[in-house]
């Protein structure tokens, strides 16, 4: 996958200093360091997942544990903002 970063110049010289030593490219460098630090699968379980406002119509909490949000409560909440 190819993507775009911004580094501050001194970091990027220093990351293609060490490619050079170790004879690879800037690009396989920095992807190395970064799986160092990045664990490959989420940590996170399903129901802990942070949601962002692009993914919530209604910005509703996500708790573990709580009850579930149904229809019947979107609904609800519809005609609560049609009320208003």
């Amino acid at each position: 996958m190819q993507i775009t970063i911004d580094l501050d110049p001194e970091t990027y010289r220093a990351c293609e200093t060490k490619a050079l030593e170790e004879k690879q490219s800037t690009s396989a460098l920095i992807a190395s360091l970064v799986r160092r630090f990045v664990p490959s699968k989420p940590s996170l379980k399903p129901e802990e997942r942070v949601l962002t406002n692009a993914e919530l119509e209604y910005q509703i909490p996500v708790v573990k544990g709580g009850r579930a949000f149904t229809s019947e409560d979107v609904a609800r909440m519809e005609e609560e903002d049609d009320l208003r």
